[in-house]
């Protein structure tokens, strides 16, 4: 597990992204990211910043409005640009969490995202001291269909010599949500879904996962590098191709 040496924070928005594609074919990983802020406003100015930049030449404004004036990592048409915004972006006060996904050639299934969304909000979990945000934020579809996704989060200890633990997630009925007791091993969270065209925040983890895919599937970390100072923790798993596809992926020692 990779990790940076940081103080607990008290987050109090978390917006997902994922870059990568959840088919057999296609990308050879897939990345989950979480961006946690406190401050929404000045991750906004951030990205509205560079989109006046792009508006200011012909070129970079054709490809903006091509997108829906959404800013987008793939195909982003100016690397100058795109390494300021990044920069800017490094010098709030975010916190970023990933993981890797190995797919080798294997469809990942509702059921494998749902559970390194699980190790995800675990070290989210782990790093607010068991406090969950506010808010937490996710494109259209990401999940489900559903305005707002709900999963209970539960931890037990698989091997308590080493104490090597597991997070399973459930999916919850949004009308229960509030019947089911918390504590440190069993959270509920749910995952508001929006349109990223509407939401700066959402574009900001965009940029940020995909330069993270760009590491992984390219082993090109130099935009990766500008932001990896804000990156808390990480995790790479594989799964087996003998295994069944809904099993829990392994965990690999992630490169330092």
């Amino acid at each position: 597990m990779g990790k940076n040496k940081s103080k607990p924070h008290d987050m109090e928005f978390v917006f997902i992204d994922e870059s990568g594609d959840n088919g057999s074919k296609g990308s050879k990983h897939l990345i989950v990211t979480t961006m946690c802020i406190r401050s929404k406003k000045r991750i906004i100015k951030v990205i509205r910043d560079a989109k006046k930049r792009l508006l200011s030449k012909n070129k970079l404004a054709r490809w903006l409005n091509k997108n829906g004036g959404e800013i987008k990592y793939s195909c982003f048409p100016d690397e100058i640009l795109l390494k300021r915004t990044l920069n800017n972006l490094a010098k709030e006060d975010i916190t970023i969490h990933y993981i890797v996904f190995k797919k080798n050639n294997i469809h990942v299934t509702p059921d494998i995202k749902k559970n390194i969304l699980a190790l995800l909000f675990y070290h989210v979990h782990v790093s607010k001291n068991h406090k969950l945000p506010n808010k937490i934020i996710a494109d259209l579809d990401f999940v489900g269909k559903k305005k707002t996704s709900c999963f209970i989060a539960e931890e037990s200890i698989i091997d308590k010599e080493t104490n090597e633990r597991e997070i399973i997630v459930y999916p919850l009925d949004n009308n229960k949500k509030g019947d089911i007791a918390q504590n440190e091993k069993r959270s509920v969270f749910c995952i508001e879904h929006q349109r990223s065209s509407l939401r700066e925040e959402l574009q900001a983890v965009d940029l940020i996962s995909g330069v993270i895919f760009r590491k992984y599937e390219y082993g090109d970390d130099s935009l990766y590098n500008i932001i990896s100072n804000k990156i808390e923790k990480y995790d790479i798993f594989d799964l087996n191709k003998k295994e069944n596809h809904n099993t829990h992926p392994t965990r690999q020692t992630p490169p330092h």
